[in-house]
């Protein structure tokens, strides 16, 4: 519920309606697509063993709020929807925890009796056949509403809720599969719905199929973008940039033929009145699905295409519904003005041509990005399209006929110019070809001041002061401007003419949108002739996904630790310690779910050939975020977990590339000849000859590597809190204590070996892998022993992960056993942190 009300901020509000009598709070959601709607209350898992009745409910939100089925579209749109997903939540949960078939709440009703029917408690005939008998399953309570559930849900409906707003409520029971209501004279359906058509005003339309003939609205655009996306899954993937106002779903299309192209954006129908716009980009989109024509399978193949056909929805719809040639937004700006013009609401030099009153079609906002449709425009460029990926923007308006270059605000080309124009006059002279369209090509400043005038003429021929010539905020000059992208342009499609230049004839889409797909052909050529080095640079690498059947590079650890940073914001935090010799980042993450909690830090790769190591400590990730299980989620939510994938970063990267058995640092020792240090050996703590694979260093904390490790913990994580450290090795299969200088055991050897021995036990029953448990081999300057020692780290191992064994090198574990090993280390941890907690240390 925390994640739908973040994600859908602007339709869901959550609430309370109180606490239970164990003093869980109660909690409910409010989706609101549309203002002045008729409501429904839901309630739902009143009897705490109904469990399937809150899974359908929170299953009936997700639908309501992210389905594209029209049909639930128009059932989520038609009410204002409360919803309670668990009601009774003490015996919820106390039917998790204790008895499955729980029915009732958890207050005492009587010495040796526990719970009241919350269903038999409502004030209402309650006396009439009430169950008077506290062993009873339907126990009815001693009195009307003395169950606080109860009684709180009546006074939340009755004080929060519009008196005469809910016009349907609905109580979710299982399991006898029936629809029950009230039966008698009193409940005619007249009587609950006086006025049906106030309540639902318009019965859904027929969508008709788009044949481009017609001008379709947005739900016709919408169910064919559906049909588009059912009919070509392996190269059309549909994408949400958000919501507007009023809380319609901005939807898009990506195309994508093949892997690795660069990508062009479309955005169209930021004015609402210019219909043609999205009418031609539907057309485009089908050419580019199913034309044969071999230009257009070179135009449809050169590029991802990502296209919004209408950003300004809620202004589209109004001018389907209510007002022809409204232009704006929807979002009430004063107490007598509406809307917003969207294509002066970006930003980028957004103040200095601003138009600052409310009551122009031109306003800008109060701000830049004021607007939400503007706001998910340029968020969702920013967060899910790869950076520097886009190569061409275009914004599609009407009806001037003309290629606009940046700027809008200022008469000063830009540096490209040339290259602008020359594209330009591309698209302009492809699309000449066909009927003998022309269109003007120039930037936006010199275009406007020029062909406004001579185009927009009342009959009287008076000049009509529209003062868009010069203006700033428009979403090519961001592109250009603030996203650096090469190539963008408005390009504007034809008009009637005067006096109604926004009413193209229905006739006319088919013939625009072919010539507008002729123009395309010839854009995409002439940016091809262009420097492709500049304009297209090398590729990047394609990063695998992280599936635990192979040894990941650290290109693709560090790609998954940002897709993880990203997926779980409000538990996972990067941090970075520092870098290397040879300059990469070292970089980790901490996990923690909820504050207080003590701390473990997970080191791991510190020697490079150690590949098993980085995997198991990403599977390990992965399993504390999303596992179900719930030992798992008690190991996870038992501490803060530090955990450094990769320490010995470019020694690893040297294994993947050079190789493999590589295990030190590769700084150069003091010795010319030799390359790189143990960074097991540089800990200053107890703290060799240059050439051995086991060189401590020329002095403790030499290695900038371990330096950094150890001012991280000792400035960035609280003194005293880090109650377990482990540093993560292979191939020796054993749970390692200190000591490693000195076989005299540490004080608290026994607690060791008690930890110790808890994780091989709960890691053998898996797969029955035998784990040794013991002091280390004899050698100083250990990561261990320096938190044991000098950090006062009560609980400090080596761990040992298994190897392949003889006589190959033991260092190269299979593939095939990465998760094996994976899920074993994870089983093992379940069992050390039980241990720990009996301990007392968390």
């Amino acid at each position: 519920m925390d994640q739908i009300i973040k994600n859908s901020a602007r339709v869901v509000t959550g609430f309370d309606i109180g606490r239970s009598y164990e003093g869980r709070l109660i909690r409910g959601v409010k989706l609101s697509f549309k203002p002045g709607r008729k409501a429904i209350f839901i309630e739902s898992n009143i009897h705490a063993r109904e469990w399937i009745t809150s899974a359908a409910c929170t299953y009936l939100i997700m639908e309501l709020l992210y389905s594209r089925d029209p049909d639930v579209r128009e059932l989520a749109e038609s009410l204002d929807w409360w919803i309670i997903p668990v009601l009774n939540v003490d015996g919820f949960v106390y039917s998790h925890e204790k008895e499955r078939l729980w029915r009732k709440s958890r207050r005492p009703a009587s010495p040796d009796c526990i719970g009241i029917d919350l269903n038999r408690n409502f004030n209402y005939k309650w006396a009439l056949r009430r169950n008077a008998d506290p062993y009873s399953n339907v126990y009815s309570g001693p009195h009307p509403e003395s169950e606080p559930e109860v009684q709180q849900l009546i006074e939340f409906i009755n004080n929060n809720i519009p008196e005469g707003s809910i016009k349907i409520y609905v109580a979710l029971h299982s399991a006898a599969q029936a629809f029950g209501f009230m039966r008698g004279k009193r409940f005619k359906t007249a009587n609950f719905f006086p006025d049906r058509r106030s309540l639902f005003p318009k019965k859904r339309p027929t969508y008709r199929v788009l044949d481009w003939t017609f001008y379709p609205t947005l739900c016709e655009i919408y169910s064919w973008m559906d049909f588009i996306i059912k009919e070509r899954p392996n190269v059309v993937t549909g994408f949400d940039v958000g919501r507007s106002y009023e809380g319609r779903l901005i939807r898009g299309l990506r195309l994508s033929f093949k892997p690795d192209k660069k990508a062009i954006f479309i955005e169209s129908n930021i004015h609402a009145r210019e219909w043609i716009t999205s009418a031609a980009c539907t057309y485009l989109i089908m050419e580019l699905l199913f034309s044969i024509n071999p230009d257009v399978r070179e135009l449809a193949e050169s590029l991802d295409w990502w296209i919004v056909p209408v950003l300004n929805v809620d202004g589209f719809v109004y001018s389907h519904e209510k007002e022809r040639l409204w232009r704006k937004s929807r979002k009430p700006v004063s107490s007598n003005c509406v809307g917003v013009d969207l294509n002066r609401n970006f930003n980028y030099k957004w103040e200095i041509r601003r138009c600052a009153d409310p009551s122009s079609n031109t306003y800008s906002g109060p701000s830049a990005e004021s607007e939400p449709e503007v706001e998910n425009l340029a968020n969702f460029i920013s967060n899910y399209i790869p950076k520097d990926s886009i190569k061409i923007y275009v914004a599609l308006h009407s009806p001037l006929q003309a290629v606009h270059l940046p700027w809008s605000h200022t008469k000063v080309p830009p540096k490209n110019y040339e290259d602008l124009l020359y594209v330009a006059n591309a698209f302009a002279e492809a699309l000449h070809s066909r009927y003998g369209t022309k269109y003007h090509c120039g930037s936006s400043a010199n275009l406007l001041s020029r062909m406004l005038n001579n185009y927009f003429l009342s009959v009287s021929s008076v000049k009509v002061s529209l003062n868009l010539d010069l203006f700033s905020g428009g979403s090519k000059d961001w592109a250009y401007g603030e996203k650096n992208i090469p190539i963008a342009y408005t390009i504007e499609l034809p008009g009637k003419g005067r006096p109604s230049p926004y009413d193209l004839p229905q006739s006319s889409i088919l013939r625009t949108s072919a010539e507008f797909l002729d123009g395309f052909i010839g854009m995409i050529r002439a940016v091809k002739k262009l420097d492709r080095r500049n304009l297209f640079p090398k590729n990047r690498p394609t990063y695998r996904l992280l599936d635990w059947t192979f040894y990941p590079t650290l290109c693709e650890i560090y790609s998954w630790m940002d897709f993880i940073i990203k997926e779980c914001p409000r538990v996972v935090t990067g941090f970075d310690i520092g870098r290397s010799y040879e300059g990469r980042l070292i970089r980790g993450l901490k996990l923690s779910f909820k504050p207080g909690k003590k701390a473990i830090f997970i080191e791991s790769n510190i020697h490079a050939r150690e590949w098993i190591t980085s995997a198991a400590c990403t599977y390990l990730i992965m399993e504390l975020l999303f596992s179900i299980d719930p030992d798992v989620r008690e190991l996870a939510e038992s501490l803060d977990w530090w955990i450094v994938p990769v320490l010995n970063v470019d020694g690893f990267v040297y294994s993947h590339e050079k190789e493999r058995l590589w295990r030190k640092t590769r700084r150069p020792a003091t010795d010319g000849d030799c390359v790189g240090v143990d960074l097991n050996r540089n800990f200053n703590f107890k703290w060799g000859h240059p050439c051995s694979i086991l060189y401590s260093g020329p002095y403790p904390h030499s290695e900038p590597e371990v330096a950094q490790l150890t001012k991280f913990i000792n400035n960035n994580i609280p003194e005293g809190s880090i109650k377990i450290y482990v540093a993560l090795h292979s191939p020796a299969q054993a749970v390692l204590t200190p000591w490693t200088h000195t076989r005299v055991p540490p004080k608290s050897y026994g607690e060791l070996m008690y930890v110790a021995n808890a994780f091989a036990d709960a890691l053998y029953r898996r797969y029955h892998t035998r784990y040794d448990c013991g002091n280390s081999g004899m050698f100083s300057g250990g990561s261990k022993d320096w938190a044991f020692s000098v950090k006062h780290v009560p609980i400090a191992y080596t761990i040992e992960l298994p190897g392949k064994g003889k006589p190959s090198p033991p260092f190269e574990l299979p593939e095939s056993a990465i998760l094996r090993t994976s899920a074993e280390m994870l089983d093992g941890f379940i069992g050390m942190i039980k241990a720990v907690k009996e301990l007392g240390y968390i």
